[in-house]
């Protein structure tokens, strides 16, 4: 089996409702919020409730969710992924997960961890955005991959095809593009 079909099986054939958090980091326009929203309808086809957590303008990646909440701040992100945290058949996307921190880290610290633990307890995806000069570890890059079961880097190749590259559980490459309502992994 090659690298996408590792990718692919951890990605997507453990079931939602075992509380996988996944973290999906890269530059805007890498695929993370593709990948995203693709974890999402499945856990959506196994019964769970997606919330969407985005901050504006990211909403238009997720027209199909029912639960969908465009957040402001970081304190707002914590009210609503908490709202969402208590309906135990919750599956909480938050796109992206760092929108907020780097205004003050020191002080944002303890929401973005909270975020990310009740995420990780109810399963989920945690979107990064960094930009290539600021490429992880970062601190809130540091706190997403000790929180995360599933921790991937995304760019988009020279071909036009997304990369993916996982680094945690284990280390692989894989590239995919976009199929309605899924992604085909190359």
């Amino acid at each position: 089996m090659g690298a996408g079909g590792r990718v692919a099986r951890l990605l997507f054939t453990q079931a939602p409702s075992e509380r996988l958090l996944v973290a999906l980091t890269g530059p805007p326009g890498s695929g993370k919020s593709l990948l995203a929203s693709t974890l999402a309808l499945r856990a959506t086809r196994e019964g769970l409730r997606v919330y969407v957590v985005a901050a504006p303008g990211q909403e238009k990646a997720y027209p199909w969710a029912p639960m969908l909440a465009v957040a402001s701040s970081m304190e707002e992100i914590v009210d609503l992924v908490f709202k969402a945290y208590s309906d135990p058949d919750s599956f909480i996307v938050v796109d992206p997960v760092n929108m907020y921190y780097r205004g003050d880290p020191a002080r944002l610290r303890p929401h973005l961890s909270l975020v990310l633990a009740l995420q990780r307890l109810r399963g989920g995806v945690a979107v990064g955005v960094y930009s290539e000069a600021s490429k992880p570890p970062t601190p809130g890059g540091r706190i997403i991959l000790g929180y995360s079961r599933v921790f991937a880097l995304t760019w988009r190749g020279r071909t036009g095809a997304f990369r993916v590259e996982l680094v945690k559980p284990f280390r692989a490459i894989a590239a995919f593009r976009p199929r309605e309502g899924d992604v085909e992994w190359l």
